[in-house]
Order: structure tokens, then C-alpha cells, then sequence
């Protein structure tokens, strides 16, 4: 058989040559895989959505940062929210003890004042009141107990933030000589109240 001819047999006859048919088949290129993930079962299906949605790097250094970031914001919330209290406890504890330390140091003041001049020394009505620290001082003058108007003989030491009233308990008008202390705090409501008569000390904070 002369010229080219398509044999169905597989074969090809070109000049009276027989050749026999090769079928050209392409290279497999895995750049041209074109078919999606096929998950097997439950647990593939998800490995396969992890693989498909895994950010890229710059994503994925961004999510790192910002869940850093969160986790440090978190740290200091947390760190207010408990420091707060804390902190406000400590410091109510502090003007509490500073209350209580001004009574002490008013009743030890006014006792030494007493004994100095023998018992023969007590108060009048009215009541001795030092609401700033700077300016309370004592003096005992005609047999009674007052505050000093010149600040120059015995002073009261205070802390910042309190007041001291030294009161009697005198109904007649004529001297009295036992005393209660009461001490306040601007920052507290409550008060320390010493009564002389029975030499103790109470202290009611609301």
C-alpha cells in the first residue's frame, strides 16, 4: 500500500514501511494537578480544611503578635483588678493605725500634763479641737487644760488627714478631770474613741 495511511490494526504503512503505532502519553506535572483534596472520612475532612485555610507566613506572624499583644493587655487587666483592691485595703489599714496612734499620743500628752501639775488640773466646758496637724498644741494655764493660741508649748503630733477632739465629761461647768479622745480620719467614716475613766481605747470604722 503506497502513502500514508491510518491503520486500524495499530500499525502504519509510509512507503511501503510498516511502523508500529505509539500512543504519546503527556508527563505528569504536579503543578497541573487541578483535582481538589478528597478527605477521607471526618478526621481527613478536617485535615484537608487545615491544609486549604493554613495562612501564610505574614499571617500567621500577625496572628503570633496579636495574640501576644492580647495576652500582655490581659496581664496588666488582671493585675489592676486585683491590685486595686489590695492597694485599698492597705491603705485604709494605714489611716486606721494613724487614727489610733494620734489617740494614744493625745492621751499620753494630756496625762503628762496632769501629773505635772498634780491632779490639780482638768478642763472646761467646751471642746479642745485640733482639726489641722501644723497647729495643735496644748497648754495649762489657771488650772485647765486649753489649746494653745500662740502654737508654742506642747503639740499634739497628727498625721495628714486626721483630727483630734479632746472632750470632758463635765455637766456643772466646773473642771473635769477625766476625758475622752476622739480621733477621725477625713478619708474613713468611723472613728478612735479613749476614755479616760476606764483606759481604753475603741476604735468603730464603718
Amino acid at each position: 500500500m503506497n502513502g500514508t495511511d491510518d491503520l486500524p490494526g495499530g500499525s502504519t504503512d509510509i512507503d511501503g514501511s510498516t511502523i508500529d503505532y505509539v500512543s504519546m502519553i503527556s508527563t505528569y506535572d504536579p503543578m497541573e494537578q487541578t483535582t481538589p483534596l478528597r478527605p477521607i472520612g471526618p478526621v481527613g475532612a478536617r485535615v484537608v480544611e487545615r491544609i486549604e485555610q493554613e495562612p501564610d507566613e505574614h499571617t500567621q506572624a500577625r496572628y503570633r503578635v496579636s495574640i501576644r499583644t492580647l495576652a500582655a493587655l490581659m496581664t496588666i487587666i488582671l493585675s489592676i483588678a486585683i491590685g486595686i483592691p489590695i492597694y485599698r485595703a492597705v491603705q485604709r489599714n494605714r489611716w486606721q493605725n494613724a487614727v489610733a496612734d494620734d489617740v494614744v499620743s493625745t492621751m499620753e500628752i494630756v496625762d503628762d500634763m496632769l501629773l505635772q501639775n498634780h491632779g490639780n488640773t482638768g478642763f472646761v466646758n467646751g471642746d479642745i479641737s485640733c482639726p489641722d496637724p501644723n497647729t495643735c498644741f496644748l497648754t495649762a494655764d489657771s488650772g485647765v487644760i486649753t489649746k494653745d493660741s500662740l502654737n508654742a508649748v506642747t503639740r499634739i503630733p497628727m498625721h495628714a488627714g486626721d483630727s483630734i477632739t479632746i472632750r470632758h465629761n463635765s455637766r456643772d461647768g466646773a473642771p473635769a478631770y477625766e476625758y475622752i479622745v476622739i480621733g477621725e480620719n477625713v478619708h474613713l467614716p468611723g472613728s478612735c474613741i479613749y476614755h479616760s475613766s476606764s483606759g481604753k481605747m475603741v476604735c468603730d470604722w464603718r
